[in-house]
């Protein structure tokens, strides 16, 4: 893979949340595993909506589907106000959105990674993220579908 062979930089910028919007800048949908769900359980975050199989993508996975002008449910206004909504479940968030910018598709090629670096200030600051931590990430949402972004 072309990032075994370049340091790959990234920090999470504080307040972003750019990381929910899509490429329109519209807020996305959220793919959920059973498993992010019972973790959202166990940390008292019983607001999770089940939206039910017809929404189910393939066998245990489940979208939070988002409407024109909706928002993911999570996302929350910031204390004192005048700033971009920030993530309300930061800790026990969804395997994909925990796991970005390192997404199959956005890992796929250098070129793909530069189009991503163009949206999210976080790529390119910070440490170097390394290989055994990239690659981990990959594996542990190589089953969800649909990832572009969230």
């Amino acid at each position: 893979m072309w990032y075994h062979n370049k340091p790959i930089k990234f920090e999470c910028q504080s307040g972003c949340s750019k990381c929910c919007l899509t490429e329109k800048g519209e807020y996305g949908s959220v793919t959920y595993h059973h498993t992010d769900v019972q973790r959202l359980d166990a940390h008292d975050r019983k607001e999770l909506i089940w939206v039910g199989r017809a929404n189910m993508t393939k066998p245990d996975y489940w979208i939070q589907p988002t409407s024109e002008g909706s928002q993911c449910m999570f996302l929350v206004d910031v204390p004192f106000g005048g700033g971009p909504k920030q993530c309300g479940i930061h800790k026990v968030k969804p395997k994909p959105c925990a796991a970005y910018p390192f997404w199959p598709a956005l890992m796929e090629s250098e070129e793909r990674w530069n189009k991503e670096a163009e949206f999210c200030p976080g790529i390119g600051q910070g440490d170097v993220v390394p290989i055994d931590t990239i690659e981990a990430k990959l594996k542990s949402i190589k089953d969800y579908p649909n990832l572009e972004r969230c």
